[in-house]
């Protein structure tokens, strides 16, 4: 009750300063690596927006325990991928293909370089090839929607990733003000 008490004054805007033909539809994307002591098992964590030059605005966001165990950061990310293009991307597009009034895609940006080459390969390093009997369904079913080219999967500098705050706890005041700054939330008050 006491943050809900102390954060009255903050409000999360968005905003739409480009035409629909330069908007696309974004997800970022990022997971917490067996953040869950009890079973060591990953949180997922992802926003899904209306971006574009001068344009952010928030449509859904997912911030959710993985039901299996990842050996690495890589295998988590890719889960947390996953869940978000099956969870919030996929059902939203044909209501953004009307909203749109075109074929939509949706651009993934993901911080952990790894992950974006297993991506692009559609295979597990020899490193990972455990992977292929836990996750593998998973990276076959992204490979599939991405060569079907439903979504592209972006690089995102660590410090611009705005799902971190759906998958972190914070302790120091200066990053989670930068948290959610990058959600569009700010204190009435100072804007």
């Amino acid at each position: 009750m006491e943050y809900y008490n102390t954060t009255k004054s903050y409000k999360q805007y968005g905003f739409i300063g480009d035409d629909l033909s330069e908007l696309e539809v974004a997800i970022f994307v990022d997971a917490d690596w067996a953040s869950d002591r009890s079973d060591y098992k990953s949180t997922t964590g992802g926003l899904l927006v209306l971006l574009g030059a001068n344009s952010f605005f928030p449509l859904a966001f997912l911030s959710q325990k993985q039901g299996c165990t990842s050996a690495s950061t890589p295998e988590a990310e890719v889960v947390a991928l996953m869940q978000m293009v099956k969870n919030l991307g996929i059902p939203s597009m044909d209501f953004m293909d009307l909203v749109f009034g075109r074929k939509t895609q949706i651009k993934c940006y993901e911080d952990n370089e790894a992950t974006q080459k297993i991506l692009k390969n559609g295979k597990f390093e020899k490193a990972l090839g455990h992977v292929n009997r836990t996750h593998g369904i998973t990276l076959s079913w992204l490979t599939d929607v991405l060569a079907q080219k439903h979504i592209v999967v972006a690089d995102c500098h660590t410090k611009a990733m705005c799902a971190d705050i759906f998958t972190k706890y914070f302790t120091d005041a200066t990053a989670w003000r930068h948290a959610i700054t990058l959600l569009g939330i700010f204190q009435a008050s100072k804007i």
